[in-house]
C-alpha cells in the first residue's frame, strides 16, 4: 500500500467500479437533473403540418414572377390563417391569405411572403419581390420524423431536454435512481458552524458542507452524518453503516498520523481497499474502496485544501 497511484489510473479504477443504479419512473417536472434510463423517440412528425415561419401572406409562388418595387404583384386577399385555428382555407391563382407564424399553410399555397415586403390596400396585397416555392414554409417532419431518436439513454435531463420531452408528449420518463451519498467528517478538533469555540485548537468543519453541495449539484442525495470523534470504536460503528448508502465519503483519518484511524478500520467494516495514496499533491492520502454489491467508499484528507 506504499506505492503512489497515478491520478489517471485512480480515475479508471473508480469508473470501472461504478455501476448504474436501478431505474424509476418520474413525472416530467421531476426529471430535471436526472439521467435517462431509456431512449426517447418522437411521437409524431415535428412539425405535424406545413406551417408558416413568418407573419405575412400565403401565396402561390408562380403569381410572384417578375414582382418588384416598381411592378408589385397584385393579389386579392381571401382570408386569414392564424396558429391554432381550424379554418380550412385555399389559395387560388391571383389570391393570397394573410397568415401568422405557426399557422397552417392553406391548400394551394407554396410560399409565404413576409409582411415587410408587402403593402395592403382596398382588399388587395401588393408584393414587392418574388419568392420561390417553399420560401418561409416549415414543412411537416422538417425537424424530426415520427420514431426518430431525440434523446439517448444516459443523457442528463436539463431544461432543454425537459422542453424536448414535453414536445413529444412525455408526461413521465424512466430515469436512474439518484445515489444516496453519506458524508462523515472525522476529528476531535472539528466544530460545526455556529457551535461556540472553547479551545484555540478547534477549527470549523467546512468539508462536509462543501461535499454536500457538490453531491447535490451532481444529482445525488446527500446524507450528512455529522462529525465523528477520533475514537476507533465510534468510527468503526459509523463505517459499518456504509451498506445503507450507495456511496460513503469520510474526511480525515487517512494520512500517516497515529490518530488517523479510518485507514485502519475500513477493512473491519467490510470495505475492500483498491488504492490508497495518489501521485498528486495536495490530496495524496486519498483512499478508495468498494463494499457490498457495488457501494463506493472514498476516504478523503481532512485538510480542506486536499479534500
Amino acid at each position: 500500500m506504499t506505492d503512489l497511484t497515478p491520478l489517471e489510473d485512480a480515475l479508471r479504477v473508480v469508473l470501472e467500479k461504478s455501476e448504474p443504479l436501478e431505474t424509476e419512473t418520474v413525472s416530467l417536472p421531476e426529471a430535471l437533473g436526472r439521467f435517462l434510463a431509456e431512449d426517447v423517440r418522437a411521437d409524431t412528425d415535428k412539425p405535424l403540418f406545413d406551417n408558416s415561419a413568418m407573419d405575412g401572406f400565403a401565396v402561390r409562388s408562380a403569381d410572384l414572377a417578375g414582382a418588384s418595387e416598381e411592378r408589385p404583384a397584385k393579389l386579392k386577399l381571401t382570408g386569414e390563417s392564424s396558429a391554432g385555428s381550424g379554418e380550412s382555407l385555399r389559395v387560388q391563382e391571383g389570391t393570397a391569405v394573410k397568415i401568422f407564424t405557426g399557422a397552417p399553410i392553406p391548400e394551394g399555397a407554396d410560399a409565404v411572403v413576409p409582411v415587410e415586403y408587402t403593402e395592403v390596400r382596398d382588399g388587395f396585397v401588393y408584393v414587392k419581390r418574388s419568392f420561390g416555392r417553399g420560401a418561409n414554409v416549415r414543412f411537416r417532419g422538417e425537424d424530426v420524423r415520427k420514431g426518430d431518436l431525440i434523446l439517448s439513454k444516459g443523457q442528463e435531463v436539463r431544461a432543454y431536454e425537459v422542453g424536448l420531452l414535453a414536445s413529444v408528449n412525455r408526461a413521465v420518463v424512466r430515469v436512474y435512481r439518484r445515489p444516496r451519498v453519506a458524508i462523515l467528517s472525522t476529528g476531535d478538533e472539528l466544530l460545526e458552524v455556529g457551535e461556540p469555540q472553547t479551545r484555540p485548537s478547534q477549527i470549523r468543519s467546512s468539508n462536509h458542507h462543501m461535499l454536500r453541495s457538490l453531491v447535490e449539484g451532481a444529482g445525488g442525495v446527500p446524507c450528512v452524518l455529522g462529525i465523528a470523534p477520533d475514537d476507533p470504536e465510534q468510527l468503526l460503528g459509523w463505517l459499518r453503516t456504509c451498506f445503507r448508502y450507495d456511496v460513503f465519503i469520510t474526511t480525515g483519518g487517512v494520512s500517516m498520523g497515529e490518530r488517523d484511524y479510518v485507514q485502519h478500520l475500513v477493512g473491519k467494516a467490510g470495505i475492500k481497499v483498491l488504492f490508497h495514496r495518489l501521485r498528486i499533491k495536495p490530496a495524496k492520502p486519498v483512499l478508495f474502496g468498494t463494499y457490498g454489491g457495488g457501494g463506493l467508499f472514498f476516504g478523503l484528507p481532512g485538510n480542506p485544501v486536499s479534500c
